[in-house]
């Protein structure tokens, strides 16, 4: 897997590497809850996302999800590192 310092020299999005990064994600409820509800059903949400790396740091990972022959690129998500919790290379 590339560093972040590998990441940044890369100028064409087309070459970063492709990854599926499970990750958990907050979450929330609508309404009133009793107690016992919230205790036993709520809980934070394992999530997965693929995209091209672009960022690779101690504090977040940003994935985008499409890449152009122009050197540009749409759709960022950032996660949080504490919240990442497999990263694996698909390509």
């Amino acid at each position: 897997m590339m560093t972040n310092r590998q990441l940044a020299k890369v100028s064409d999005p087309r070459k970063f590497p492709l990854c599926r990064v499970t990750w958990v994600d907050s979450a929330s409820t609508r309404g009133w809850n009793t107690l016992e509800e919230i205790r036993k059903d709520h809980r934070p949400v394992e999530c997965e996302t693929v995209g091209y790396l672009v960022v690779r740091s101690r504090r977040m990972l940003s994935l985008v999800q499409s890449v152009s022959e122009f050197g540009r690129a749409a759709e960022t998500i950032s996660i949080p590192a504490s919240c990442v919790r497999k990263v694996r290379k698909l390509k």
